[in-house]
């Protein structure tokens, strides 16, 4: 983490302070989220300044992220952004007080909650629209730092607007997973938490619209995420975890034969799962293949004989057993609240049959071809 924090009387006397913004979330009002709001700049957050010389730096740092740039030969001017939303712990005054490395940390876990939520409601395909900075500004100076990057001055910070915001369409609000997800920051520390979490920021990075990123490092990133939150061994453990934690209503079996380790020996043998489970198995059976480049996966392309591995299919049944495989954990867990734990059981809403919508999920991506 590439963050300079300040006590405050280090903060009187350099003068410095911290914003949170989220420029580009297409949010419809303002929100709660665990120890934390989600406000506009300009309505609400500019009115806790104390400081006036303070507030005067954070508008012109804001600015940043709303000028109007003109390309000279297509003469088009690219549309600003408007509504600036803030991510600010309750009861913060801007200017005044300094922000934790803990809620700095918390934040981020924020937006990777709120884009979560989002993609999993529907509302947005991609995580682009959820990047949060954190902007670190002087009252005695121009100058700016931006996640621990220096600029001697505001206006030589430009922020590229992301061109892929389909989130827009629809604007967010605080739903019952986020709600559930922002209760449990109060227990992020915890082991079982923190995974929860790290698994998040994991599948943040693998909905991102990067086209550097080829697809075959998104299934290695969505099996990752998996492997953060359950800290399997191998794709039999996967597999088996995935059985013992998913409760798959109207299943459709399937039988293969597979290696198993029996003392010293390894043995072929038939096991009968349900499809969801088997997803498992073949998801980080193709992490694996793409982590050792083997040949028979063709450049640039994770199509192979098996139909299971197309990499947006993969994507879009892995955050549906992603949250349900959350839900499972949270509310298993003994050291939390039972009001709680009955929270998340009431907010985080089973998907249909996991093994029917997999099955529709692939027979879509194959029409798409």
């Amino acid at each position: 983490m590439l963050t300079r924090l300040f006590r405050k009387d280090e903060l009187e006397r350099e003068g410095i302070f911290g914003l949170v913004a989220m420029p580009y979330a297409p949010i419809k009002e303002p929100f709660e989220i665990g120890d934390y709001e989600i406000l506009q700049f300009d309505a609400e957050y500019k009115k806790r300044f104390t400081d006036a010389v303070a507030l005067q730096k954070a508008e012109e740092s804001i600015t940043s992220f709303r000028r109007l740039v003109y390309d000279i030969e297509e003469g088009l001017i690219h549309t600003p952004v408007k509504d600036i939303w803030i991510v600010s712990p309750n009861d913060f005054t801007p200017g005044e007080d300094s922000l934790t490395n803990r809620e700095i940390e918390e934040m981020q876990m924020i937006s990777y909650i709120l884009a979560f939520s989002s993609i999993n409601e529907s509302l947005a395909s991609s995580s682009d629209a959820f990047r949060i900075f954190f902007l670190e500004l002087n009252i005695f100076s121009e100058k700016l730092c931006v996640w621990g990057t220096d600029f001697n001055d505001f206006r030589a910070a430009l922020f590229l607007k992301p061109y892929h915001l389909d989130a827009t369409v629809i604007k967010y609000e605080k739903t019952p997973l986020c709600d559930a997800l922002g209760s449990a920051l109060e227990q992020s520390e915890e082991k079982v938490p923190s995974r929860i979490f790290r698994a998040l920021e994991i599948f943040f990075h693998a909905a991102a619209h990067n086209e550097m990123m080829r697809p075959e490092t998104r299934i290695v990133l969505l099996a990752l995420c998996f492997e953060s939150l359950l800290g399997f061994k191998n794709k039999n453990d996967f597999a088996r975890k995935v059985e013992e934690l998913v409760d798959i209503e109207s299943p459709i079996m399937e039988t293969r034969k597979i290696s198993l380790k029996k003392g010293k020996k390894t043995v072929r043998e038939e096991y009968t799962a349900p499809k969801t489970v088997w997803w498992a198995y073949d998801l980080y059976d193709l992490r694996a293949k793409i982590v050792r480049a083997d040949k028979t996966l063709r450049l640039g392309t994770i199509r192979t004989k098996n139909k299971y591995t197309n990499v947006w299919a993969n994507l879009e049944f892995g955050r549906i057993l992603l949250r349900k495989l959350i839900k499972a954990i949270m509310i298993g867990e003994r050291y939390l609240e039972q009001d709680f734990a009955h929270k998340v059981s009431d907010a985080i809403l089973d998907p249909d049959n996991l093994d029917e919508r997999l099955l529709n999920i692939i027979e879509k991506s194959d029409t798409k071809g």
